[in-house]
This record gives structure tokens, sequence and C-alpha cells, in this order.
């Protein structure tokens, strides 16, 4: 009888990332056990089982999703950035009500391949330490995690340093972007700079005035980064929107705002898909930690901007910094960062590819931690 886990985290929300999170989490945790039944938690159970090919329950029934834990063998939080109270307050809870629930059912937890923090409150503080020392295994994807659960007091059990799940991930072949990109108008024969935007707000949970002058500030910029790619650069320009229809509307705001043909690809993509678009672009300048990981899995060079702890996380691990935090970021240094990259991107390929592979070794590793979980079951 084959082994069950079932999978949490935000699946089903038609977000890039976090599709491609899902779709490396198992390949990774397949790879390892190879005859593994997956559920996943889901906001969409039907589009999660198309097209992951896996069974998947709605994240919000929970009658249900305790059912699914009573029959699964082991919880699999994970992955993505769940533990963490800035971008929003409240879903940590939730994340932390499933360890709850899991642990109610006697299920051994793995939180895996996680980026976590910042947590703000002490109550959220205080309640994933105590659920985090109860848990069976952790990977995390970075070193910062490491040392925000070392500040959070967590003990046990050992913790290990992988990577981002997606890293686990073999996308579609590169005639599959190619055929993508030559559908929407893009001339392969040309360069291209891809940029993956999202919009931006200093505090959590608040929505922007109709003329917002900072939301505006920050439009010119994008619009500004655009027209230069274009005009100074002699390069397409391509908006990845990574959770449609949020950044899609975005994009073209941006777009507008440049007066320079661009092309926008209309969401929801395939992450494999996805991916493989990416590796047919000569620059990506992006916000968006996901579209970051996609150019380094392709070799891509990159221009990373920082809203969040977590881009600059992932670029430490590149041996790079971002070129902009969204906190001070202004048109100038932005248009210098991208043309440094764009002059040097030759020689960025190889290595890109390099440190990817071994964050792909890395990754891997996720499966390897939940196959020893589940030893007593498939050995």
């Amino acid at each position: 009888m084959s082994a069950r886990v079932v999978i949490s985290g935000y699946y089903g929300f038609d977000n890039a990332g976090d599709e491609a999170v899902l779709a490396g989490l198992i390949d990774a945790f397949q790879a390892a056990v190879p005859e593994l039944s997956i559920a996943v938690a889901s906001a969409n159970p039907e589009a999660t089982r198309r097209q992951h090919g896996v069974d998947a329950f709605h994240r919000y029934r929970w009658r249900e999703f305790r059912a699914q834990l009573q029959a699964c063998d082991v919880f699999v939080s994970g992955g993505g950035s769940l533990f963490q109270d800035v971008t929003s307050r409240r879903s940590i809870y939730y994340y932390l009500g499933t360890l709850a629930l899991a642990r109610l059912c006697h299920r051994p937890v793995m939180i895996c391949g996680q980026g976590i923090g910042p947590i703000i409150s002490p109550i959220a503080r205080r309640a994933t330490a105590a659920l985090f020392n109860r848990a069976a295994a952790i990977t995390v994807r970075d070193p910062a995690s490491l040392e925000t659960l070392a500040a959070l007091g967590v003990r046990r059990p050992r913790i290990e340093q992988t990577a981002d799940p997606v890293f686990a991930l073999r996308p579609s072949p590169r005639e599959v972007g190619k055929e993508i990109l030559a559908r929407h108008g893009i001339d392969l024969n040309r360069p291209c700079i891809a940029f993956a935007l999202r919009e931006w707000r200093p505090r959590a949970g608040s929505a922007p005035a109709a003329t917002d002058p900072n939301d505006e500030h920050i439009l010119g910029i994008w619009a500004e980064a655009a027209a230069f790619a274009h005009r100074e650069l002699g390069a397409q320009v391509l908006f990845v929107p990574m959770h449609p229809p949020d950044d899609e509307s975005y994009a073209r705001r941006v777009a507008e705002r440049a007066a320079v043909p661009a092309v926008v690809l209309p969401g929801p993509c395939p992450p494999r898909d996805l991916i493989s678009v990416v590796g047919c672009v000569d620059l990506m300048v992006a916000m968006r930690l996901h579209a970051l990981i996609f150019a380094a899995l392709q070799g891509v060079p990159l221009v990373g901007i920082s809203y969040d702890p977590k881009i600059d996380g992932f670029l430490r691990l590149l041996d790079r910094t971002p070129a902009a935090e969204m906190t001070s970021i202004e048109g100038e240094v932005l248009l210098h960062a991208i043309q440094t990259a764009w002059d040097a991107r030759a020689g960025e390929a190889s290595s890109l590819k390099q440190k990817a592979e071994h964050l792909r070794e890395n990754a891997l590793r996720n499966g390897s931690v939940l196959a020893s979980l589940l030893m007593p079951r498939v050995g």
C-alpha cells in the first residue's frame, strides 16, 4: 500500500510562483518516493487536480481537511512564505491552524522548503515557535530563515537548509516557450527584456487612493525602464504577470505609460511553460521572487528589486544584491542596473546555471527528508 501525504500552501490562486512551488514539491517527492499518493489543500481543487495530476480538496472546508489528515501518513506545510505577517497579518494564523489540526490528528508534520519571517506579532511568534518545535522535520530555503527560527526559539527538530522547491522542477522544453512568445508577437530573432512586476504599497492591507502619488511615481519609474529597454537597448519589452489578474492589469498600466511597443503575456500560464518562456528572454527585471528563480533556473541574467526580505535572501544565494529597494527606488539607479546587467549578460549565464544546479540538488533533498519520515511505511 502506497504512502500518502497532504500538502498545504498558497495553492489554487493562479499565482505562478506558488504553483511552481507545488510542482517542484511533487517532482521532488515522487523522485524520492515513486509510489507516493498526494492530496493538496487548494482554493480551486479542480484546477489543482487538472494542472498537477494529484488529489485535491478545498482548503477552507475544515471537516474535509481533517478527514484528509486522518487518511495521510505525513502532513507537509510548504513551500513558500507562509509563516510571516508582513504582507498579510491574518494568513499566518490559517497556516498555524493547519499545523494545530495535524497535531490534533496525531500526524507528523514536515515544514518544507519555506522562507520564514518576518513575524512581528508576539502572539504569532509564540505560536509559531510552539508548533514548529513539535514538527517532525523542518527544511528552509535560505540562511535568513535559519536565523529567524533561532530567534524564535525553535530548537527541534534539526533544521536543514535545502532550497526553494521550484529548483527541483523540470521546465517544459524550450520549444514550448518559443511557441508561446511567437504566438503573442515576440520576434525570436531579436533580443527581449522581461519585466515581472507587482503593485507595491508600503503598508500591508492598505489600498491605494485613486491618485496615490507614491503609486504614480513608481509607475513612472517602471515605464521609464520599459522605454529605456526599447529605445536605448533595442530590446523587445515583455511583461510576465506572475499573479494574474492583478499583475496583468498593473503591467498594462506600465506599458501604456511607457508608450513603446510591449507584450503583456496573458495568464494564467502553467509554471513549467512559464519557466520555458523565461528561458527564451535575454534579461529578467523583477520584483517577483519566483520570476527571479525562473530566470536563475534558465541561466537568464537578472535584475532584482526588493520589496520583501525574501528577495534579498534569494539574491544572496546567488552572491548578488538587489538593484534597488522599493522604499527608496529611483529611476536613474534602476536604469544603471539594467544597463550594467545588459552589458554583462554574456558572462552571466554559465555562472547562474552553475548556482542553479547546486540549488536543484538542495531542493531535491526536500524529497529525501520526506522519504526518511515515511521510511517505516515504504521501507
